[in-house]
């Protein structure tokens, strides 16, 4: 089974970039769990207003576009 993990911003506050130490403990972070077994991919997901909305409850799925 896989999980997709993720955060939700304010898309009105500016985030700024990543500092260079972020990305390299994210890199070892991405690193180790590649090796583990436990991560077999990343990548960007599309903004929340492309999103589509599945959910699960009593045994029924229910998608939402």
């Amino acid at each position: 089974m896989r999980f997709l993990g993720y955060t939700i911003g304010d898309p009105s506050a500016p985030v700024p970039p990543p500092t260079p130490e972020l990305m390299a403990e994210m890199g070892k972070f991405v690193e180790e769990a590649t090796k583990a077994g436990v991560l077999v991919a990343t990548g960007g997901v599309e903004p929340l207003d492309d999103a589509v909305k599945v959910s699960l409850k009593d045994g029924q799925f229910t998608v939402r576009d």
